[in-house]
């Protein structure tokens, strides 16, 4: 995962729980909002200047087609692991550790989301 995925996802967590967002807006202004956070966020989150060869549909494109998809399944799995109540699991911490390791075995690759499983998962799932 590079540091711009991690960037996107931050990114669309910030702009999904504004509060000062409607739902009342137009796909192409909430992912407006999205890039513009995606470029506003410190130069030095970023590796190398790439981020500013990302264009508005690019990060769209990234987000709804790569980690979205990712994310969803691992969702699964945390939700999967959390509803088994398994005696002597301390926390969310543990979950997590189960969960991303049913992930890699159902899916036969790691979890490439991890850095921002956790600020998504808690902000928008």
């Amino acid at each position: 995962m590079s540091v711009e995925d991690l960037i996107l996802c931050k990114s669309y967590a910030v702009v999904s729980k504004d509060p000062t967002v409607g739902t009342d807006q137009t796909v192409e202004t909430f992912w407006g909002k999205i890039f513009e956070s995606f470029i506003h966020l410190p130069q030095t989150e970023a590796s190398n200047g790439t981020i500013y060869k990302w264009t508005g549909k690019l990060i769209r494109d990234c987000f709804i087609c790569t980690i979205q998809p990712a994310m969803n399944v691992f969702n699964k799995h945390f939700h999967n692991v959390k509803n088994r109540k398994i005696s002597g699991i301390g926390g969310e911490e543990d979950i997590y550790d189960i969960a991303l390791k049913e992930y890699e075995e159902a899916e036969g690759k790691p979890f490439p989301f991890r850095s921002c499983a956790k600020s998504l998962h808690k902000m928008l799932w």
